[in-house]
């Protein structure tokens, strides 16, 4: 089903869009949004359910012996190759030419999958665990774990699939006062709110005219508003990228528009696999 509206939303400002909703799978709500002021941004976000749905994730795995942690890959390709329904693109990794040349990538920071350690603690000092039991949540570097593979997990949790973040933007409901961020750009978000949904946002930029990106503080107002308690960044830019299945034609859609163009081979990715 799908319904186009004018809205208002955001406390600090208001912004008028227009709003295509669609609830491509049971329990999964994609929503596409306009925005016209303060400037024009296109928005895309993803509402899972999970009284409804019982996803399955994956993170990027380790290339194994190969120099670098991870290769080099687009966000459709991964969910394609783990046979999923949705994706975005994971957190920040090595980007020199070296790099790119040889397909590879070193990440940024935390990063497990499948149980298996990729990469230590570097300074993005928030990241995000999907326990083997497919449950979400926050994690957060602490003093003297820079470096290190240690992670702080709830009760009985081993590490399974973890991806780092950049900034945390959202916790227990309020924005994080220390964000200064005043510069325009695509972004790439993930939220969680009281464990009942998991958001994913995505929001175009550097398309003058056409979706001018966010700042940090706009992003965190836009995740509050959708109904988060907690978020946070991943790598945005050039990197940003959303992936969907389309539920009829079985295929993935790239639903953004990448700002390079076309998507970025990246160092990390999630793909999230739904239940039928």
């Amino acid at each position: 089903m799908y319904r186009f509206l004018f809205i208002t939303f955001f406390t600090s400002f208001c912004i008028h869009a227009k709003e295509l909703k669609s609830a491509p799978y049971k329990g999964v709500e994609y929503i596409y949004r306009e925005l016209s002021d303060p400037r024009p941004i296109k928005v895309h976000i993803i509402k899972i359910d999970l009284q409804k749905q019982r996803p399955k994730f994956f993170v990027t795995e380790s290339n194994g012996d190969s120099a670098g942690d991870t290769n080099l890959e687009t966000t459709l390709n991964f969910v394609e190759r783990k046979g999923a329904d949705i994706g975005i693109n994971g957190g920040f990794y090595s980007r020199n030419l070296t790099h790119k040349l040889l397909g590879i990538s070193n990440l940024s920071s935390i990063h497990y999958s499948a149980g298996k350690l990729v990469s230590n603690w570097g300074k993005p000092m928030v990241a995000m665990h999907f326990n083997k039991g497919e449950r979400a949540y926050f994690i957060f570097q602490r003093n003297g774990d820079m470096g290190t593979s240690k992670v702080q997990l709830f009760e009985g949790d081993e590490p399974y699939n973890i991806i780092a973040g950049h900034l945390c933007i959202l916790m227990k409901g309020k924005v994080n006062r220390t964000l200064v961020d005043s510069t325009l750009h695509p972004r790439t978000a993930i939220g969680l709110a009281g464990g009942k949904y998991i958001i994913l946002v995505i929001v175009d930029g550097r398309q003058i005219g056409v979706s001018e990106g966010m700042t940090y503080i706009e992003l965190a107002k836009l995740m509050k508003a959708e109904g988060a308690r907690s978020a946070m960044t991943l790598d945005g830019g050039g990197s940003s990228n959303l992936i969907l299945r389309d539920p009829k034609s079985k295929k993935l859609e790239v639903k953004n528009v990448p700002s390079d163009g076309l998507p970025r081979a990246v160092g990390a990715n999630l793909a999230i696999k739904l239940q039928d």
